[in-house]
């Protein structure tokens, strides 16, 4: 009797651990875990093991970095890092999206606005050119030298001078438009933005001037008409190719 009763027990486990292996879905995965594109590259993120007609919520944590489409399309807006977030259900999946540049044309000058003559002066690694009480001039070897302007001892600008006769306009308009939103001309100066960073691009005789500054400190170098453009809508190719045209106009004048 104890032996059936053994037996009887051992059958139910079995069924049991079945039945329990059987109710058991397989676990929702993403098929890429880290996503690395080039600018206005597009590539699809796929679900495994989900379930037909299932609901799915996708978002960016950065859309000026990469956006993604309700099926899983993800778009390289501008060059940087963010997190693409699916979610079904009560599950949350994440893919890690690195966006790369094709050009670099020159290593940004630091820009942390508002620090003082003595922090640029320890953490810039190119060499000291010359210095006065507003201005540290650095050698760089891709381009004519780079610039820091301070007013009150806080440094308000950043920039690049390149040579004018061997920067390819081209290259220069589209290595700012990967990173930057482009807004466009406004009278001396080629625009682009990003967050409350404006980057001023001007044609001189003695070079390409790429000013990398904040709206506020805009208010003191005479382009207080540029900061309103923030609002306007990022610009499409059109844009990007009439500013190429302007700009290589100027060159060749």
């Amino acid at each position: 009797m104890k032996n059936l009763l053994l037996l009887f027990a051992l059958i139910a486990a079995t069924l049991i651990s079945s039945c329990s292996k059987e109710d058991e879905k397989p676990q929702l995965t993403l098929d890429i875990i880290t996503l690395e594109m080039k600018y206005k590259e597009i590539k699809q993120l796929t679900i495994n093991n989900i379930e037909d007609g299932a609901t799915t919520k996708w978002s960016s944590n950065d859309e000026f970095i990469a956006t993604v489409s309700s099926k899983g399309e993800v778009t390289a807006m501008h060059v940087g890092k963010t997190q693409i977030i699916v979610t079904s259900g009560d599950v949350e999946l994440i893919c890690e999206v690195i966006v790369s540049p094709e050009l670099t044309l020159y290593e940004r000058p630091n820009v942390e606005f508002g620090e003082s003559k003595s922090y640029i002066k320890q953490i810039e690694k190119r060499t000291l050119d010359s210095e006065t009480e507003s201005l540290l001039a650095y050698k760089d070897d891709k381009a004519i030298a780079i610039h820091y302007l301070f007013e009150y001892e806080k440094l308000i600008v950043s920039a690049v001078i390149l040579n004018l006769l061997s920067t390819d306009p081209e290259q220069l308009v589209d290595f700012l438009t990967e990173r930057y939103n482009i807004l466009g001309n406004d009278g001396e100066y080629f625009i682009w933005t990003k967050n409350n960073m404006m980057i001023a691009v001007t044609v001189q005789s003695y070079g390409i001037v790429v000013m990398y500054t904040d709206f506020d400190a805009s208010k003191s170098l005479n382009m207080q008409t540029i900061a309103p453009m923030s609002q306007k809508s990022v610009g499409d190719r059109a844009k990007r190719d009439e500013v190429y045209t302007q700009i290589k106009s100027l060159i060749n004048r």
